[in-house]
């Protein structure tokens, strides 16, 4: 046995050193060099995994309302007033056809719209309420945000937090801010004024706002100042007269060529109906030209859907179209982006709130050159 022993062992040393110069044999027995590199990217890609894993996940508000389904597995990415963006990785024509069946099984009345976009509306007891929806793909998955406008009349900071004077200061996700900060500068009196911002802005409101806010903004610069008009201008409005507290603001508007008037050469602008409530083609109209500051350009039907995309361009004045594409250019900063999320309807004639007032006039300026509250 022990010869047997020494003879096989003699056997395989050779057969070794044999191998040696043998490089089809050495490759069968040497470490394989490409497993040794995955493994190697495995490690190293470990320490990422573990920072997406520990990555804090953003979750919906406690008020997200119950009758708007949440599609399964999508990642939600971003919160923006009302609106919510989620990303997922099953195909668009998935995604939207869940929606479009998940809620109508809410009783919503759903419509595809371009681009496979998604209106829903409904009837509540304050009226009729809106979702929009939007998709788009991006790299390898699908993103896609939800506007409802509810939410930018009822979200509410949890108990306890915020202002201490007992009213509701936080009538929105992201705009409360913007409305204590109008009461901090001046703009709104606190003690005097309401500051629920689920309520509707009259026409008066909004105007006096407007125009406190840009003098406190650009208090510094005198050329971007709206000079308040005095008891010895004659009234332009016939239901505004001299004596009325907000006056200087609203024919101070009217006399800087700000809102439609006489003065602008518009006979049917005798009225300035000023306990109405504001629209949102008002409140575009009035605020975009104090961020552009110039001249507007001839604007076509074509240029505001090839931009925002409206599916109801065609029901507002070719004046407000020049007003919502210089808006557009303002990127983050355009006012319908602020206040009203992703949507494909502007609904030019629904009313506006305090809060989506609020937002407006938190900052003023045009692409480079904007200013907000936040310097003050």
């Amino acid at each position: 046995m022990t010869i047997s022993r020494y003879f096989v062992l003699l056997v395989f040393t050779l057969f070794i050193s044999s191998c040696s110069g043998n490089q089809s044999l050495e490759s069968r027995f040497s470490p394989d060099a490409s497993l040794t590199e995955e493994e190697e990217i495995n490690n190293n890609d470990e320490p990422q995994g573990q920072d997406m894993v520990m990555e804090e996940e953003l979750e919906l508000p406690e008020n997200f309302p119950e009758d708007v389904p949440v599609y399964e597995g999508a990642r939600l990415i971003r919160v923006e007033n009302n609106s919510f963006i989620w990303t997922s990785a099953d195909p668009i024509n998935l995604i939207v056809d869940s929606y479009e069946q998940g809620l109508l099984g809410f009783d919503w009345q759903v419509e595809r719209v371009e681009n496979d976009s998604l209106v829903a509306t409904k009837e509540n007891d304050g009226g009729e309420v809106s979702i929009t929806m939007g998709f788009e793909v991006v790299g390898d998955e699908t993103e896609f945000s939800l506007v409802d406008s509810r939410l930018s009349e009822n979200t509410t900071t949890p108990e306890g937090e915020g202002d201490d004077s007992g009213q509701d200061s936080s009538p929105t996700v992201g705009a409360s801010e913007s409305l204590q900060q109008l009461v901090q500068v001046g703009v709104i009196d606190g003690a005097n004024e309401s500051l629920n911002g689920g309520e509707v802005i009259s026409r008066r409101d909004y105007a006096r706002w407007l125009v406190k806010a840009n003098n406190v903004i650009f208090s510094g610069d005198s050329g971007k100042l709206i000079r308040l008009a005095e008891g010895n201008d004659g009234a332009v409005f016939n239901d505004v007269p001299t004596g009325d507290p907000d006056f200087p603001y609203i024919q101070g508007l009217a006399n800087a060529g700000l809102i439609p008037s006489s003065l602008t050469n518009d006979p049917s602008a005798i009225a300035f109906n000023p306990d109405q409530p504001l629209t949102r083609e008002s409140l575009i109209a009035w605020k975009v030209p104090f961020d552009f500051r110039q001249s507007f350009p001839t604007t076509t039907l074509d240029n505001i859907r090839e931009t925002w995309g409206f599916q109801d361009a065609n029901q507002m004045s070719p004046e407000l179209w020049q007003k919502l594409y210089i808006d557009w250019q303002n990127g983050d900063n355009a006012n319908v982006r602020r206040v009203f999320g992703f949507t494909k309807l502007f609904q030019p004639q629904k009313t506006v709130s305090k809060s989506e007032a609020a937002t407006t006039l938190h900052r003023f300026g045009y692409q480079g050159d904007v200013r907000s509250l936040d310097e003050l």
